[in-house]
């Protein structure tokens, strides 16, 4: 239940891909065990937020929505 509705609802409120959120809880589940599926989603929040901003907006010069930005 955690590992599939915790990501729907972190996904709907930080507006990324609950299908990100799935997969990202997965591998790094995977990986480091507990430990990382604790860390999954706020690590992927992060990297997401990362790369729209300094890829997305500074780089190729587009314009994108940021989890959390008014």
């Amino acid at each position: 239940e955690s590992n599939l509705v915790t990501p729907l609802v972190q996904g709907r409120m930080t507006q990324i891909p609950p299908a990100l959120l799935l997969f990202a809880v997965l591998a790094v589940g995977l990986l480091f065990g507990v430990t990382g599926i604790v860390v999954a989603a706020p690590l992927t929040v992060l990297l997401y937020v990362l790369v729209t901003k300094l890829y997305v907006r500074e780089t190729l010069g587009e314009e994108a929505t940021v989890p959390g930005e008014g």
